[in-house]
């Protein structure tokens, strides 16, 4: 005798159908913290882009990567800088990450 549950039917169902969401949330946090984070030279940047990917790998999504770099000015000192100063600029490189849900691979494998 075999006995099936509707109601369990039910949860699988609505499991099923939150699964991407909930990574897209994940997805949302971690990108977040990655763009926050900076880095002080170009190869740094770039392996702390390949963890996140490697960390982060969804088949229901494809990811749009790239480092940016950004400048500052670097303030040494408080006050009023001497007369003909010119202040030294820092570099810094940060990581942006884009991604959009696969509707093609998200049917079949999410």
């Amino acid at each position: 005798m075999v006995v099936h549950s509707s109601k369990l039917d039910q949860r699988k169902e609505h499991a099923v159908e939150r699964a991407p969401s909930v990574k897209q949330a994940e997805l949302d946090k971690a990108s977040v913290e990655l763009a926050k984070r900076e880095y002080y030279c170009e190869p740094d940047a770039r392996e702390g882009l390949e963890r996140f990917l490697k960390e982060h790998a969804s088949p229901c999504f494809r990811h749009e990567c790239e480092v940016v770099a950004g400048s500052r000015v670097k303030r040494s000192r408080r006050g009023r800088p001497p007369q003909g100063y010119v202040a030294p600029v820092e570099t810094y490189y940060s990581v942006r990450v884009t991604y959009r849900r696969d509707e093609g691979r998200a049917a079949s494998s999410c």
